[in-house]
């Protein structure tokens, strides 16, 4: 099937999804510094926005900073993670909740956090949270991403990491990360799945989203490529 022949049944099925990327100055010495600085990008253009509500749900918050740089954007977060021990005692205007992400109920929100989150998940479990993100709500995702080219390979084969075996399940492709004692994996999950890039825009796009802005070029983490998408869906974005 050629790729307009594709495209011509994703639309027909409302499963079309724009695409684009944008590229904001941020040159920060590392990738801490980095994901705080991407974060505010997106919460300085999302205010901007008026077809966007201000209140957000952090999902798998740990210890809750970007719940609270949130806050300084005139956003309302509230912080959902399984775990309290990186909770810190003064959340100021953040509002958390102990709850497994997979149980919270997303609806009344108008923004849906979720940073590195997705890859301490099954392929099945992601499936079903995006699919739990509200039709009105935005969704800022920052997440491992399988990038051939961007394997960190000593710091894999120390970890067990198989990076050259792309699994195909479904329509999705990706590579299987062994989560072992990590204490920031999701709860009770001995693996997680990690996308190929064309594979995360194929569960956005089974997910309902319409348009996803990918967020600067991906950038490297311990393991790998990572990268920062924003998408809706329904409109369209009108200050990124």
């Amino acid at each position: 099937m050629s790729n307009s022949t594709i495209q011509d049944v994703q639309k027909a099925q409302g499963r079309l999804m724009k695409e684009r990327s944008v590229f904001p100055n941020i040159n920060a010495p590392s990738e801490g510094r980095h994901r705080t600085e991407t974060f505010r990008w997106i919460m300085e253009s999302l205010k901007r926005d008026p077809t966007i509500g201000k209140k957000l749900a952090d999902l798998g918050a740990g210890p809750c900073l970007f719940a609270q740089i949130a806050c300084e954007y005139g956003f309302e977060p509230t912080a959902v993670d399984g775990r309290i021990a990186r909770v810190p005692e003064n959340l100021g205007s953040v509002t958390f909740i102990q709850s497994n992400v997979m149980d919270f109920n997303q609806s009344t929100f108008d923004v849906s956090v979720i940073l590195g989150l997705l890859y301490h998940l099954t392929l099945e479990d992601q499936i079903k949270l995006m699919g739990k993100v509200p039709k009105t709500a935005v969704l800022v995702l920052d997440t491992q991403v399988h990038h051939s080219s961007l394997v960190q390979h000593d710091a894999s084969a120390a970890r067990g990491f198989d990076t050259g075996n792309v699994v195909k399940k479904k329509n999705y492709e990706g590579v299987i990360f062994p989560e072992g004692d990590n204490p920031m994996a999701s709860i009770e999950n001995p693996t997680s799945w990690w996308h190929t890039p064309n594979s995360l825009r194929t569960l956005l796009r089974e997910a309902g989203f319409v348009e996803a802005i990918t967020v600067g070029e991906p950038y490297v983490s311990k393991y790998g490529g990572r990268e920062w998408i924003v998408a809706r869906k329904a409109g369209t974005f009108s200050t990124i």
